[in-house]
């Protein structure tokens, strides 16, 4: 897989890095993470119809590393920068690369543990996939708040406006748009963190999204019509079969999450995790999928 260099990819890197001398000018402190996972997709076509819907296993890695700058009393600035990478066991064509970086500016209304809290973020990630139709940018602009409520309980919310663009607008069918994985979503959610002990938590969320949801088909045949007249845009996605397409739907996806995390050796932590997601597209094409995961994630 080799990273496609364009023009407004590396303004946006040259902009980060600039964004981090200038930073690392004041004083801050340095944080960094590398995390290792093995998840199961069972509907990674994300397709309505059973024989449609494959699933796959996945070997992911994310490292994080950035600065944290406390500002005054009540205002902190962090930037950091991400590197990801997901490699399936059998639809290689999913197989992708990301490399974002964030800026997030925090005020704390008060003085002590249970104060309340919000945050504001820009973020920009580089998406890039062996399956071309699929390279693109994700933008973020994100509203976060949150208060500790014990000892043991931590809650908080956001809600964001997600912009996902795409490089190569392909087109399957002469009469819609070839721009299937071009989307644009709010989004919000509602989270919760319980700690067992000093060792093991258990983090809940539940996250709901509005606007463009993408279903696959793996062959053209009479599921087409399912689509055609609720699509907005349609791609080949030949990741899944060589008659494959890709349609892009007005829709609205739930996600239900539950995550534990427990610290096995100093700043070892091993997690055990489950997502399932319930969209339902327009014309009544609505698909399901779960998620579980393992990771083992070091902070430093």
């Amino acid at each position: 897989m080799i990273y496609k260099n364009s023009r407004k990819e590396v303004v946006f890197f040259a902009f980060l890095s600039t964004v981090i001398s200038v930073c690392g000018l004041a004083q801050a402190d340095g944080f960094a993470s590398i995390e290792t996972k093995l998840k199961y997709d069972s509907n990674l076509s994300q397709a309505r119809f059973s024989p449609d819907q494959v699933g796959d296993m996945a070997t992911v890695l994310n490292m994080t590393a950035g600065k944290y700058f406390q500002l005054s009393d009540f205002n902190s600035l962090t930037v950091k920068g991400d590197l990801g990478s997901e490699i399936y066991n059998t639809y290689h064509g999913v197989n992708n690369l990301t490399l974002g970086g964030s800026v997030s500016l925090k005020r704390k209304w008060g003085v002590g543990l249970y104060q309340p809290w919000t945050t504001f973020t820009l973020s920009s990630t580089r998406l890039d996939y062996n399956n071309e139709v699929r390279d693109g940018w994700l933008h973020k602009a994100m509203i976060s708040g949150g208060k500790r409520l014990s000892e043991r309980l931590d809650v908080w919310a956001d809600v964001s406006l997600q912009k996902r663009t795409q490089d190569h607008h392909i087109a399957a069918e002469p009469v819609y748009p070839g721009n299937a994985f071009e989307l644009f979503n709010k989004v919000a959610s509602l989270n919760a963190t319980y700690a067992f002990s000093e060792d093991t938590f258990l983090m809940l969320g539940y996250q709901w999204q509005r606007g463009d949801v993408v279903a696959s088909t793996i062959r053209e045949s009479i599921y087409h019509s399912a689509f055609e007249s609720v699509t907005t845009a349609e791609s080949p996605d030949t990741v899944f079969g060589a008659e494959g397409e890709a349609y892009r739907l007005d829709g609205t996806t739930q996600i239900l999450g539950a995550k534990i995390n427990t610290i096995i050796f100093q700043n070892y932590v091993l997690g055990f995790e489950y997502q399932r997601f319930i969209t339902h597209g327009g014309g009544g094409n609505s698909y399901y999928k779960s998620v579980p995961a393992v990771s083992l994630s070091y902070s430093f």
